[in-house]
């Protein structure tokens, strides 16, 4: 959910509240990485700390063209 809230944000222009909710979207994912019901989190996570990198940068421009690469389904370790 933090994650289309971000791309919403930065579709308005709006750095901070891109930024938090990148920021709160990793905070929330990354406790359940590697992956977590099939799904590549380590992948995700990178990708989200790359957008988080734009949005610092103050290129929200660019931020709303970085599409996110499909995350794979893994098979989590027991």
């Amino acid at each position: 959910m933090h994650v289309a809230v971000a791309w919403y944000q930065a579709g308005r222009g709006r750095q901070v509240g891109t930024e938090r909710q990148l920021a709160k979207a990793i905070r929330r994912l990354t406790p359940y990485a590697p992956a977590h019901r099939g799904l590549d989190l380590d992948s995700l996570l990178a990708q989200l700390r790359a957008a988080l990198q734009v949005a610092e940068a103050n290129r929200l421009e660019h931020a709303v063209r970085i599409d996110l690469d499909a995350v794979e389904l893994v098979e989590e370790q027991q």
